[in-house]
């Protein structure tokens, strides 16, 4: 099962993706999806894990015929953990601080590599990450635009895909903030039935014009 088989080929080569779901039908399973994709598109892919850690990406890739520990030795995934270094980074000037650190430590490196290959952030859960930095938690929205930023003056192609929970009512700025820098909205909704706990839900897809990636 590919991305476009799910989601569409225009999705896939759209840009950048918001997944939004709830707890009544989530969403987790579009971003593995991505993930293979942009892997086969040849992206350096910056995976950043606020929800689950590495081992059961491992798992959920190889099912999906993907040798994410290849790819990590080959360096084109590089995985940050928000979720095991959650504790230390607080205590060292602030969670997503830290976090903004590493992802641009990744993005200088492949610039500087001159691979000519673009940039792929993917963020796992938004929420998950606004949730585990507390107090300054409106400051998640700041990563994405950085990212790109960063991107753009050291001339690197970039998207992003991410996932956020559209039922959380603190973080609904959030969806509704990195939605508007996204190319691709994808919303997993719940069927209000049974059968919904047989199939992820109904997806449906809207179309953004947004200023396109770096």
């Amino acid at each position: 099962m590919s991305a476009s088989d799910v989601l569409g080929e225009e999705v896939c080569s759209s840009g950048s993706v918001l997944v939004r779901d709830s707890l009544q039908a989530p969403g987790g399973f579009v971003l593995p999806l991505l993930l293979k994709h942009a892997l086969r598109q040849c992206d350096k892919v910056i995976f950043v894990a606020a929800e689950q850690g590495w081992g059961h990406y491992r798992q959920v890739m190889r099912k999906l015929g993907v040798d994410l520990e290849g790819a990590k030795e080959n360096a084109q995934i590089e995985f940050i953990s928000a979720l095991s270094n959650c504790s230390e980074w607080s205590a060292h000037g602030g969670l997503l601080e830290e976090l903004y650190k590493c992802i641009a430590a990744s993005i200088a490196s492949t610039a500087a590599s001159k691979t000519g290959g673009r940039i792929s952030l993917i963020v796992d859960d938004l929420t998950a990450l606004c949730t585990a930095a507390g107090e300054s938690r409106h400051q998640a929205a700041w990563i994405i635009p950085s990212a790109r930023g960063l991107c753009s003056k050291l001339q690197v192609p970039f998207r992003f895909a991410c996932l956020a929970h559209q039922d959380v009512d603190d973080d609904r700025w959030l969806t509704s903030t990195v939605a508007h820098s996204a190319h691709a909205l994808v919303s997993v909704e719940s069927l209000g039935s049974a059968a919904s706990h047989d199939i992820h839900g109904k997806v449906t897809i809207a179309y953004r014009n947004c200023m396109p990636a770096a």
